[in-house]
């Protein structure tokens, strides 16, 4: 069987002409490629695959990074933006838990705290508890009490229905 190969410009190129193991160069006018220039091996008449060489690879992956720069861009921007609000948020909170919790020191040390202020504190942390396991999806326990994000329990009534992920054994409540 004799070595073939065909040679030519695009508008000649047929593959349905191509013996399989066949080689096609294309030397001119390929729209498929950026100088128009191509080669193609055929597998079976009519069933050709555009071969890349190493230029025509570097020149596919430029084009590929440039046009997806913006979108992978603009997704980390995003993401950045997003957990700096988070973050500024979480230390906000911190911040007025800590100025509580100083006043709480303060009245203490000065035995000036009345019921009622005291009362008020505990409130204001048990809400700032609250919204922190809800934020971080945690159980969080404090003071006797156990802070349970909304999303793992729901109260109704004398009765607490927790999540799936939480499980009872014997006495034993695990809150996951």
């Amino acid at each position: 069987m004799a070595i073939q190969m065909r040679r030519g410009a695009y508008v000649n190129f047929n593959p349905a002409k191509l013996m399989p193991g066949e080689w096609a160069v294309v030397v001119s006018g390929d729209s498929n490629a950026e100088d128009g220039k191509a080669a193609y091996i055929c597998f079976a008449a009519g069933d050709v695959k555009r071969v890349a060489t190493y230029e025509d690879m570097v020149d596919n992956v430029h084009n590929a990074v440039d046009q997806n720069n913006g979108a992978i861009i603009k997704e980390i921007t995003d993401a950045a933006n997003r957990a700096s609000q988070q973050a500024s948020g979480a230390a906000s909170r911190a911040d007025a838990a800590a100025n509580q919790a100083l006043q709480i020191a303060n009245s203490v040390a000065l035995g000036s705290a009345g019921s009622s202020d005291m009362a008020a504190l505990k409130q204001q942390n048990a809400q700032l508890f609250q919204r922190l396991a809800n934020l971080s999806g945690e159980f969080i326990y404090s003071d006797g009490t156990v802070y349970c994000p909304s999303s793992k329990a729901k109260a109704s009534g004398d009765t607490i229905t927790f999540a799936s992920s939480c499980t009872a054994s014997g006495a034993t409540l695990t809150l996951a």
